[in-house]
């Protein structure tokens, strides 16, 4: 619906013209008498336009015309006369009407007329309107961008500018519009960004680059531009439209993380031991200089590489290596290891010997672990392969030596027992001679210092292999039942609970020795003793083996002191020896129990230094 102002000082003309023009009952039409009344009306925004008489008593329509356009208002204005004078037209196109129609002739073709011109202005009005609502968006999207955005012509002259272009190259938009202007950057990015526009045609419009911006204080900021070449129908350049994005922090950070990956490669290469990585894919993802070394196969060959193509230069064939074991820790029993050792959560180890292709036998310790990304999710897996062939070398030239030295304490050990027995025989040849008072005593006591010597020198044999042996993954349970095995008779009247099944400890072999040991001390010193129990727990993330019996117990201010090397009644060596023993793998042991209620050994095994088979039970350790 066309909403028009129709202003004549004639009623009668003004009933005529909304009668015709109202017919079609698509245009509505407010009729006025007063020119003035129709300024203020004009104001109120309600017309789509005004028709309006020349000759008025108040007001001509050239007058009205002009008070309109004064105002700001741009509502199409026709000038509807009987007056035919070519000024007046002139006039009226200068002052902004839209249309000139004089009156005369045939009513009906004259209003016919008359509303074809009054629906092509209020059209052509309601597109301007809603194109410049649709300019209105536009800048005020391109004003609200944080993206810098221009237009300029060949010659850099600027004919747009956002504010965000202002505030990138310092300038005012008063400074830039309508004038020449080329943001201040290093010549080489001005040569740079000079070819870059060049190479852009009508086939190929559309362009980025990266260019370099120096800003008023010195600065230098780095920018990504997008720019598009618009052309006219010749193929010519008419204007660019360039939007830039500063980066200069993106570009930091890029190169930040350049540096950093160099840096990382470069410790990573320079570390002494082999290491590779993998992505949960399988693939490859380093692999370091130590292992070229180590293996003869250069990064190039293998980087990128899966189906376990890194344990082929280990192993000869695609076997799980410990990264397999541990992204799929179910593989665990295709892969070439004895045992492996979890510790820490997800962390593993172990042991292989390996041969290389070109003949080289290689004892080799190996540690995995899982990599994370950013949300602490399972990326991949990373392994350090170290080579512990001089270790063990040096291993077993400790261990013949030691051999050696028992040897040679065996055959002391023998020669001492020797002169101990001929020292007893003749002690008794002495005695009897009925020798006096004063010599029997001096006898005793020799008598008891040689069986002093003796039981020492028992003890020796006994524990003369502590530490020559490797420490092994022994079945504590079993160790427990050959350690009751070995009692003397008095431990058939004791009932003994063993709850160490499925239990498994890194210790050094002589493990049965310490709870010997710990059964012969509860036999010895409590000889009312009527049970013995060991059990285990978790303690942490630590695992607590614990040895009880009901005997007498000790005293708290002797729990530290039975640990003491020369504390005892007899040797003095037993529990001293015990905490050596374990101390070999980390393992540490402490008395907790209550006087009178029986002893209580805790033995805390560390974590990565256990394990429980599945088929174990997993007891709780009293108390």
């Amino acid at each position: 619906m066309i909403h028009a102002l129709y202003v004549d000082d004639e009623p009668a003309l003004l009933d005529l013209g909304k009668t015709f023009l109202e017919q079609s009952r698509d245009i509505a039409i407010d009729t006025d008498l007063s020119p003035k009344d129709a300024l203020a009306r004009a104001k109120t925004g309600r017309y789509d336009a005004i028709i309006s008489d020349y000759q008025m008593p108040e007001m001509d329509g050239i007058s009205l015309l002009k008070q309109i356009r004064k105002s700001g208002q741009r509502i199409p204005f026709i000038l509807f006369t009987g007056r035919g004078r070519e000024e007046v037209v002139i006039d009226a196109l200068n002052n902004g009407a839209d249309y000139y129609l004089q009156k005369g002739g045939n009513p009906r073709a004259q209003f016919a007329e008359l509303r074809n011109m009054l629906v092509q202005a209020a059209g052509r009005r309601r597109i301007e309107a809603e194109l410049k609502q649709s300019e209105e968006r536009y800048r005020n999207v391109v004003e609200d961008q944080t993206e810098a955005i221009c237009r300029f012509k060949p010659d850099r002259t600027h004919v747009f500018v956002n504010t965000a272009y202002c505030a990138l190259v310092g300038k005012t938009k008063e400074e830039l519009i309508g004038r020449k202007f080329i943001p201040n950057s290093p010549r080489e990015d001005l040569e740079a960004t000079k070819k870059h526009l060049h190479s852009l045609t009508p086939e190929n419009p559309r362009g980025s680059m990266t260019q370099r911006l120096i800003m008023p204080d010195g600065a230098e900021r780095w920018v990504m531009c997008n720019d598009r070449a618009i052309f006219d129908k010749d193929g010519k350049v008419t204007e660019y439209q360039s939007v830039a994005r500063d980066i200069t922090e993106q570009k930091k950070a890029k190169d930040a993380l350049k540096d950093s990956e160099k840096t990382l490669q470069y410790i990573i290469d320079f570390l002494p031991d082999a290491m590779y990585a993998i992505d949960l894919a399988g693939k490859v993802l380093v692999w370091n200089r130590a292992a070229e070394v180590m293996t003869g196969v250069p990064a190039g060959q293998m980087l990128g590489k899966s189906d376990r193509e890194y344990a082929v230069p280990f192993y000869g064939r695609r076997v799980p290596t410990l990264v397999d074991i541990v992204l799929h820790p179910d593989c665990s029993g295709q892969s070439p290891y004895e045992h492996v050792q979890r510790i820490r959560g997800m962390t593993l180890i172990s042991e292989s010997r390996v041969t290389f292709p070109d003949g080289r036998s290689v004892e080799i310790w190996i540690k995995a672990s899982p990599l994370y990304d950013h949300d602490g999710n399972i990326s991949g897996a990373l392994s350090v392969i170290h080579d512990v062939s001089p270790y063990k070398r040096l291993e077993t030239a400790l261990t013949q030596a030691n051999r050696k030295l028992n040897l040679m304490s065996s055959v002391t050990r023998h020669g001492i027992l020797n002169k101990l027995t001929a020292l007893n025989v003749y002690l008794d040849l002495i005695k009897t001679e009925t020798p006096t008072p004063t010599v029997m005593r001096r006898i005793d006591r020799i008598e008891s210092a040689a069986d002093a010597i003796r039981r020492q020198i028992d003890a020796t044999r006994q524990y003369q292999d502590m530490g020559v042996k490797s420490p092994l993954w022994c079945n504590v349970a079993d160790c427990f039942d050959a350690a009751l095995s070995r009692g003397d008779g008095d431990v058939k009247n004791v009932q003994c609970t063993n709850a160490l099944d499925g239990l498994d400890i890194y210790a050094d072999p002589l493990l049965e020795a310490v709870f010997a040991n710990l059964i012969e001390n509860s036999l010895m010193h409590s000889p009312g003793v009527t049970a013995i129990s060991c059990s285990y727990g978790k303690r942490g993330n630590d695992m607590a083996i614990v040895y009880t019996d009901n005997g007498t117990g000790i005293a708290d201010n002797k729990k530290e002191l039975v640990f003491r090397e020369g504390y005892g009644k007899n040797t003095g060596l037993g529990l001293f020896l015990v905490r050596e023993i374990l101390a070999i793998t980390g393992i540490t042991i402490r008395e907790t129990g209550k006087p009178g209620t029986g002893v209580r050994f805790e033995i805390i095994v560390p974590e990565g230094g256990y394990q429980v088979r599945a088929s174990g039970a997993k007891v709780p350790a009293p108390g």
